[in-house]
């Protein structure tokens, strides 16, 4: 039986000499089946499609910094790019002399060493990889630096400056001196420059940082990035700076959301409650329109901003919504006018069902780059039949790593990939 046979792998993983990589695994796999194996109600789980794809990239009105036309000075030979000062970020700030730099056009990066992929892109600059030249450790960390410049009365127009960031592993933005950004862990404390911090992430990971127009000058403005391996047997680097944009008053830039998730109500045959992560920092709304799939007037709800967290400028919305038909396929889509979701679809709970399936996760938080999705798709093949899963805790390592988040949902991804003929998919987080 499918029971015996997953109680039967969980004791195999639990007793493995690497108990802490595969406890998540082990959870994983002890799962509730058909026919009352836990005791829980039909009631008791909702449909949340899990999504932290990548989102298309934004509009780009008249960027002030490229991949294609920006040249950046950069420091890749593991020395301190503040050379003893006191001030450990001066060279941060405007009118810092980086004349001894070396100067290209991005991307950056390496792999062992070499001019070669990292993940899926291949950086167009080579970056010394090891301090000795020719093998570990590895550099702790670079610095790039490049310029744009403001007209007189130019300032007053503008609300923010948002810039894409893709890096591996961690990196920081400093503008004018002031930091804007900070993708790494606590390993980088700011006392010294050259630091390994943050976690590898296997392929480059995508950002945005955002910032008030306060930190900008009318004249020439700064730009300095800190790109920091995670340790000093890492196998690769990189950094692309694919835009940074200055964004008008009022203006709002169009990017779908992520992190679209769908969590219970007390009431799941009439009503369900949706959250996400907004597509960009500007975003200052949010609503979510909904309809029966089977046909029918569309309703839209207006979201609440729930918050930002981690440094990350985009916030988070939710809203509830009520008054809907139990057993019913609805299809909804989440985020503004502009920038909306891709249509989702859910069923709402049926008062009538006794008897389902749902996969139970715990402890992800080792190997979320690698591992974690694994473990998803090993336990959505062992439980196809699964309305959803209930996610008990340690989801992460560090809760305000961001990195770490964006490894968590991009290994859920899997779940929303559900064959026509199966049920709706519930998960609660």
């Amino acid at each position: 039986m499918l029971f015996e046979s997953l109680v039967k792998e969980y004791m195999t993983l639990t007793k493995s000499p690497d108990r802490r990589h595969h406890r998540g695994l082990a959870s994983a796999v002890l799962l509730a089946v058909l026919g009352g194996a836990l005791a829980f109600p039909a009631a008791a789980l909702a449909v949340a499609p899990i999504t932290d794809a990548p989102a298309p990239a934004p509009a780009r009105d008249a960027p002030v910094i490229t991949t294609a036309m920006t040249t950046w000075q950069y420091l890749d030979d593991g020395s301190d790019p503040a050379g003893g000062s006191a001030d450990v970020r001066s060279w941060t700030a405007s009118g810092f002399d980086d004349s001894t730099w070396k100067s290209a056009k991005g991307s950056f990066g390496a792999k062992k060493g070499q001019l070669t992929a990292v993940g899926p892109h291949t950086p167009t600059t080579l970056l010394n990889h090891y301090l000795d030249g020719k093998s570990s450790p590895a550099v702790p960390t670079y610095f790039f630096r490049s310029t744009f410049e403001l007209g007189q009365g130019a300032k007053a127009g503008i609300d923010s400056i948002v810039g894409d960031l893709v890096h591996d592993d961690a990196a920081a933005v400093w503008i004018n001196g002031i930091k804007v950004a900070g993708f790494l862990d606590e390993r980088a404390t700011g006392s010294e420059n050259q630091q390994y911090a943050g976690t590898g992430n296997g392929d480059p990971v995508s950002n945005t940082f955002s910032a008030s127009s306060s930190v900008l000058t009318e004249g020439t403005n700064t730009v300095a990035i800190a790109l920091y391996q995670d340790r000093e047997t890492s196998s690769d680097i990189y950094l692309d700076v694919p835009s940074v944009r200055l964004t008008k008053a009022g203006e709002t830039l169009n990017a779908p959301p992520s992190r679209v998730i769908l969590t219970p109500t007390t009431t799941p045959e009439t009503s369900q409650s949706f959250s996400w992560l907004a597509g960009d920092a500007t975003h200052t709304s949010g609503q979510v329109q909904i309809k029966r799939t089977s046909g029918g007037s569309e309703r839209t709800i207006d979201a609440y901003m729930a918050g930002k967290v981690n440094g990350n400028p985009k916030p988070h919305y939710s809203a509830t919504i009520s008054g809907l038909v139990p057993a019913s396929k609805y299809t909804y889509r989440v985020g503004l006018e502009g920038s909306w979701s891709e249509w989702n679809t859910f069923t709402t709970a049926d008062p009538n069902a006794k008897d389902f399936q749902f996969i139970y996760y715990g402890d992800a938080q080792i190997g979320l780059d690698s591992t974690w999705p694994e473990v998803v798709r090993q336990a959505e093949a062992k439980a196809p039949n699964s309305i959803g899963s209930v996610h008990a805790g340690d989801l992460i390592d560090s809760g305000n790593n961001e990195t770490q988040w964006l490894n968590w949902f991009a290994g859920m991804e899997g779940q929303l990939r559900i064959p026509a003929q199966q049920p709706p998919r519930r998960n609660h987080r």
